[in-house]
């Protein structure tokens, strides 16, 4: 009986590993930042943010997730947008997102998903759910609306009439049993106990991975204000061409007021520069190629100093 236990929990610890290790929020960081810009850019990343996303081999998907907290105004925004991009309700808008995916990530079609959801809250039901994916070549969605809303009294009602019932919560006597029901019947609570330990341990890793992504979106949607003698250092710098020595004030700067995600930014950054600049000087590019990817590098940092 031991043994079984021991077995059970450790596949149960196993599992939450796994789904820590499948979280891979922090390796996509360049990726889902300029994705989140993008849906920021067509007006549905004021409504939704990337949640999480997570890897299983060669798949790929990603989670949004919405802090608005109202299911009818998702509903309403996104019939909008997708009415503004996609007047022929041929699914252009659930394309349009997807592609734009596909350019980021290094997944195959057939391997991605996008799912969308008005709650990540694991104790609530989603109201609104879309899903996009590409089956037998095709791009496609799928959309959950409620078509009722739900009264939380029928579940207050079920609560009381637990608690005003306690003796169906009892287990049965074992006195009476067999011995060797006896043994099965204390294997099958031990097993329910873990079981029910493994579910918390998962559920709490859930709740504070999502306080943690919550903290982190609202530091990033605050706005630190740049020293108006550091942005003329700055445009100064970019005039003259050098890009290193702006992009490293911008990084001591944000470094100083812990603005991390900015900071990772200007790192990202920095990383393009410098190997830029190594393939400019080793031949290995051409000058129109140095000139345009300087040129992109250039309006990152302006960006930045707006």
């Amino acid at each position: 009986m031991k043994k079984q236990i021991l077995i059970i929990f450790s596949i149960l610890l196993i599992q939450a590993q796994s789904y820590s290790q499948n979280t891979n929020l922090d390796n996509y960081e360049g990726e889902r930042r300029e994705f989140q810009e993008w849906l920021d850019e067509i007006g549905l990343g004021y409504f939704y943010n990337i949640y999480e996303i997570t890897s299983d081999d060669d798949k790929l998907s990603i989670y949004f997730t919405s802090y608005k907290g109202n299911s009818d105004e998702l509903i309403k925004e996104w019939d909008r947008l997708k009415n503004k991009f996609d007047p022929s309700s041929n699914n252009n808008f659930e394309k349009r997102i997807f592609n734009k995916m596909l350019g980021l990530f290094n997944v195959k079609p057939e391997n991605a998903t996008l799912q969308f959801y008005d709650t990540y809250d694991l104790t609530k039901e989603p109201c609104f759910f879309v899903g996009i994916s590409m089956k037998d070549g095709e791009i496609e969605s799928e959309t959950t609306r409620c078509k009722t809303s739900k009264d939380d009294s029928s579940i207050t009602k079920s609560s009381e009439q637990i608690e005003s019932n306690p003796s169906e919560l009892k287990l049965q006597s074992t006195e009476n049993l067999p011995d060797d029901n006896r043994i099965n019947f204390w294997i099958l609570i031990g097993v329910l106990l873990i079981t029910i330990s493994g579910l918390a341990f998962l559920i709490r890793v859930k709740l504070n991975n999502k306080r943690a992504i919550t903290e982190k979106h609202v530091k990033s949607s605050q706005v630190i204000e740049i020293p108006s003698n550091l942005k003329k250092e700055c445009f100064e710098l970019i005039s003259k061409g050098d890009l290193s020595k702006a992009i490293n004030n911008l990084k001591e700067h944000y470094e100083q007021n812990e603005f991390v995600e900015d900071y990772q930014h200007l790192i990202l950054l920095e990383n393009q520069y410098n190997s830029l600049m190594k393939d400019k000087y080793s031949n290995v590019v051409s000058n129109e190629f140095v000139n345009i990817q300087t040129s992109k590098l250039t309006k990152g940092i302006l960006q930045m100093l707006k």
